[in-house]
């Protein structure tokens, strides 16, 4: 628009004496100016990226060295515990398979089976391998002693939350046996609609309303109140659905709030 403006000064200044330049479109220019404010009006401290992961969500500003990292995952408390439609559905927790003597006895076949392999492969410098004997093994192991790492985290407690919903790495401290209900809503960088618990897309969209919300006020010290002074970009996969995309910016905007937002694949 400069460029024309300033086309059009010139061309007038070589017109016959007399004759009037032409009008330059004001609203072009009223358009323009307030487009140049806005520009120069965005802070990059009031944009906020989110980038969710099929396990961990990462999020920031676009001024941050390194995202906040934490589990893209919520729990929520079953409401019938008794009924057996309402059994707790945990990814993490791996499941107690019940083994008679003729499957153990089957497993113990197969690990001697992979153990006279392994003897016959030679090693990657070509030498022969050689199996350690098993008196041998359990003879070593009664001699060493534990060695205690004391610059290492210790585990933490396993604890049975009162809440009705848990978010984030918080997850991973509540016992197996608590009667909660875990779920992922992001897998394999599309929602996660599968069979089950909470895998409707109303329930997929408040599980991330839920799980956003709690990472943008903790990890990012943004209450809920002052996202509509915010800008969110959310990450997406080079594939994905249209109408997934719809609703993820319909939760952006209208859900949580924020200014504007801006889908980046």
């Amino acid at each position: 628009i400069d460029s024309n403006i300033a086309s059009n000064t010139d061309t007038a200044s070589f017109d016959v004496e007399g004759s009037q330049p032409p009008e330059v479109d004001q609203t072009q220019l009223v358009d323009y100016k307030q487009h140049r404010q806005l520009q120069a009006s965005v802070d990059p401290s009031t944009c906020i990226v989110l980038h969710p992961g099929s396990r961990n969500l990462r999020l920031g500003r676009p001024s941050d060295s390194q995202p906040y990292t934490m589990l893209h995952a919520i729990v929520r408390r079953l409401k019938n515990t008794n009924s057996t439609s309402s059994k707790r559905s945990d990814p993490f927790v791996v499941p107690l398979a019940k083994m008679s003597s003729d499957k153990l006895q089957e497993v113990e076949d197969c690990r001697i089976k992979v153990s006279s392999i392994l003897q016959s492969c030679l090693m990657s410098d070509g030498s022969r391998r050689f199996a350690t004997p098993l008196k041998q093994m359990a003879i070593h192991n009664r001699r060493v002693t534990p060695v205690i790492d004391e610059a290492s985290l210790p585990c933490p407690h396993l604890v049975y939350p009162t809440a009705e919903c848990v978010v984030g790495d918080e997850v991973l401290n509540i016992a197996p046996d608590a009667p909660y209900h875990t779920h992922f809503p992001w897998q394999r960088g599309n929602l996660n609609l599968q069979s089950g618990l909470s895998s409707s897309i109303t329930a997929v969209m408040a599980d991330l309303e839920a799980i956003w919300i709690y990472a943008i006020e903790h990890k990012l010290n943004i209450p809920q109140k002052e996202f509509k002074n915010y800008r969110c970009c959310v990450v997406i996969p080079a594939l994905y659905c249209r109408d997934r995309v719809v609703h993820i910016t319909r939760l952006l905007l209208d859900t949580l709030g924020f200014a504007a937002c801006f889908v980046f694949q």
